[in-house]
Parts: C-alpha cells; sequence; structure tokens
C-alpha cells in the first residue's frame, strides 16, 4: 500500500510540474508575441507620414496634434475625423481599462495623397507596396485577403483611393476586429 502511495505522489508531482511548465511556455509565449507586436507598432508609426497621427495614441495627444477634428461615438469607442488631412482614426475604449489599448487610436484611414507608410503613398503600385512591407516582414494572413500583417499589425494594399492599417482586436488573441 505505501508503495501505491509513493507511486501515485511521483505522478501527482510530475502532473503539477507538467501543467507549470505549460502554463510558464504559454505565458512566456503570449509576452513574447505582445512584445513583438510593440516593436512593430514602434516600426510602423516611425515610417507614418500621416500628419503626426500614429498608432497607440491616446486622445488628449490627438487634440495636441490638431484642433480641427469631428469626434464621433460608436458603440466600440470613437470616430476621430480629420476633414482638413482627410484621415480618419478610430479609438478603441470598449476593453478594460487597464488594457494597453483602452482609448488608443487602433484604426487609421487616410485619402490623403500626401500621406506615406514605409515611403508608398496610396498611389503606389500593389506589387511595390507588397514588395515594401514583405522587406519589413510582413506577411499574407491569407492569400485571399487583401491585407499583409505582422504580429497583429495589418495594411490594406489592394486600395488605390486609401491607406489603412489596423490593430487586432486585444480581446481577441491573434484575432481581428
Amino acid at each position: 500500500m505505501c508503495e501505491a502511495m509513493d507511486m501515485l505522489k511521483k505522478w501527482y508531482i510530475k502532473g503539477i510540474g507538467i501543467l507549470l511548465i505549460l502554463l510558464f511556455s504559454f505565458l512566456l509565449g503570449k509576452l513574447f508575441y505582445y512584445y513583438q507586436q510593440q516593436r512593430t507598432i514602434d516600426l510602423v508609426n516611425r515610417e507614418l507620414q500621416f500628419s503626426g497621427l500614429k498608432l497607440m495614441m491616446d486622445l488628449e495627444e490627438i487634440q495636441n496634434t490638431s484642433n480641427d477634428y469631428d469626434i464621433y461615438s460608436v458603440i466600440d469607442g470613437y470616430i476621430v475625423d480629420f476633414e482638413n488631412i482627410d484621415l480618419r482614426a478610430h479609438i478603441f475604449s470598449l476593453v478594460n481599462e487597464k488594457s494597453r489599448y483602452h482609448n488608443k487610436v487602433v484604426y487609421i484611414n487616410t485619402w490623403n495623397t500626401e500621406h506615406q507608410l514605409f515611403g508608398y503613398s496610396m498611389y503606389t503600385p500593389i506589387e511595390t507596396k507588397m514588395k515594401v512591407l514583405k522587406k519589413h516582414g510582413f506577411k499574407y494572413k491569407d492569400e485571399r485577403m487583401e491585407y499583409l500583417t505582422k504580429y497583429g499589425i495589418n495594411i490594406r494594399v489592394d486600395s488605390q483611393s486609401h491607406i489603412i492599417l489596423w490593430i487586432d482586436n486585444p480581446d481577441n488573441y491573434m484575432g481581428s476586429w
């Protein structure tokens, strides 16, 4: 009977050890994903030439960027329209207040011909846009999609009238809005 109890204890300890290793691996993977996502956001923000607007800006920073905008409340946050520079931003406020995405710009759509991303404008040929983005590590999430992605940062490449970029929904790990 004692031998059976010792054997059961060993299996119990091994099981707990394996569960802890799996939990640690999951958390480490999630941490790595968010670290890489932040690096990608920083890269994109360095390459954005959108009249000072950047991903992950908060409302106060937007107010310091321009005085000529309209804010509309929508179901999951706010839409900020900059009519004078032909740009629209989406501020996501549906997530937990402690989330790093709360009240931050997570979507930008511009139809201003002077705005550039990675040196291309909206009139740049699609093949050139894809080549530039692939050079920076962006890939198709799905070959049927019109956008390239890297760690949840998505850039639409098929539009000849807009430059559109967005961050995947933070509540849906590796998901989309």
